[in-house]
């Protein structure tokens, strides 16, 4: 008696599903072709009213690459080579800044340490070609896990300043 019960609740809520789903497809605006007599209840015939944009070629979006180093295990207190790349190439590197923020892991959760922050060297030559570089040299004074962020900052054709980050990249630090 009770698995009858069971049965005839799950068909029930089967079938309301399905009485919601068609209701909903029945009630939906009709979509008008051009030269087509509207639906029952309306008037008129559609024209060819609508005006799109054309389309338009877009400019590519711009990525800033994570940092990268040689080795994810670094010394504190020793200096090490960051270096990245942007693309598309920037057409006036002169305009761009590179900020490398890094955060340090602590009980708290990430924290900011403005002291590390950098500017790197943005130029048309570098490990990647065809595209914009960037090196920088940093150095941690404590052991300890850290992640870095690139941010770029630039000035595009239309004389807008836009703003770019890079996804994080873990560094681990040892005494």
């Amino acid at each position: 008696m009770r698995s009858n019960l069971h049965k005839m609740a799950i068909v029930g809520v089967l079938a309301l599903a399905v009485l919601i789903i068609s209701a909903g497809t029945a009630l939906a605006a009709p979509v008008l072709m051009p030269g087509v007599t509207s639906a029952p209840g309306m008037s008129g015939t559609c024209t060819d009213c609508h005006t799109y944009a054309p389309s338009s070629t877009t400019t590519p979006t711009t990525t800033v690459s994570h940092p990268y180093v040689r080795s994810v295990k670094h010394h504190a207190g020793k200096a090490f080579k960051v270096w990245g790349y942007i693309s598309p190439t920037l057409p006036d590197t002169t305009e761009a800044t590179l900020t490398i923020s890094v955060q340090k892991l602590t009980r708290r959760g990430w924290v900011a340490k403005p002291s590390l922050m950098t500017t790197g060297t943005v130029s048309q030559s570098g490990k990647f070609k065809n595209k914009t570089n960037y090196t920088d040299t940093v150095r941690f004074p404590s052991a300890g896990r850290y992640r870095m962020r690139v941010k770029l900052v630039w000035t595009d054709a239309a004389d807008t300043v836009d703003t770019k980050w890079s996804r994080s990249y873990p560094v681990r630090v040892f005494k």
